[in-house]
């Protein structure tokens, strides 16, 4: 029998209503310094975040403006909203990334990941 998992399972002295920047913050405390991030600001031409993508073998880039993460661009993204710059006659590589990012979906150390894929199934 498998007990439900509950965020003070991994900071035993957290409380159980800690806000979800310090989550945040416990996250990006694991991140080395000297690690660098790939990452695009939200100005940036799609040509070029997906030169990044390829050349860094990932599917999606977080869009942020300072330290917060606005969007993401990813090839799905990129192929979704392509189509209407397409039918507006607008070359979306030249696009800036904030007019085809999609939003991020967040999930806290307490989401039941099986909704969660369940749910994201069913939009697929």
């Amino acid at each position: 029998m498998t007990s439900e998992f509950r965020p003070e399972d991994l900071r035993p002295n957290a409380p159980a209503n800690a806000e979800l920047s310090i989550w945040f913050h416990q996250v990006d405390s694991l991140i080395p310094d000297d690690q660098e991030i790939a990452k695009v600001r939200s100005n940036v031409r799609a040509r070029e975040a997906l030169k990044i993508m390829r050349k860094e073998g990932y599917s999606q880039l977080p869009v942020v403006e300072g330290k917060t993460v606005i969007g993401l661009f990813s090839y799905r993204s990129f192929a979704e909203k392509a189509e209407v710059f397409f039918s507006l006659g607008k070359d979306p590589y030249a696009a800036e990334v904030i007019d085809l990012v999609e939003d991020p979906e967040y999930i806290t150390a307490d989401s039941n990941l099986d909704e969660l894929i369940r749910d994201r199934k069913s939009v697929v």
